[in-house]
């Protein structure tokens, strides 16, 4: 299996469980909006060094190397949305604060 291959099962396995219970979740609360209350405790705060959040790849262990780019194309909404959550800035540190 190629790490193309892998990303591509797991990501295809991902989104089958994630619209399935996205799908059950929406029709519960259409059904009843009070059955989904959003706390702000729910945001755990996370630890960027858990080495349960490392990915070591699949298959042979070949790494993958992903281009750097200058600039990506999208929508103006969700530029705006990356930008605000500074995805492009060499220092991400505040996502872990």
């Amino acid at each position: 299996m190629t790490t193309i291959d892998g990303l591509l099962d797991s990501t295809h396995d991902f989104v089958r469980a994630l619209t399935a219970a996205a799908t059950s979740c929406w029709a519960a609360r259409r059904a009843d909006p009070g059955v989904i209350v959003q706390h702000g405790r729910q945001w755990q705060t996370t630890d960027p060094t858990d080495s349960r959040l490392s990915f070591h790849g699949y298959g042979n262990g070949k790494v993958l190397k992903q281009p750097r780019g200058t600039a990506i194309h999208v929508h103006d909404t969700l530029g705006a949305r990356l930008r605000a959550a500074k995805v492009m800035e060499p220092d991400r540190t505040e996502w872990f604060t």
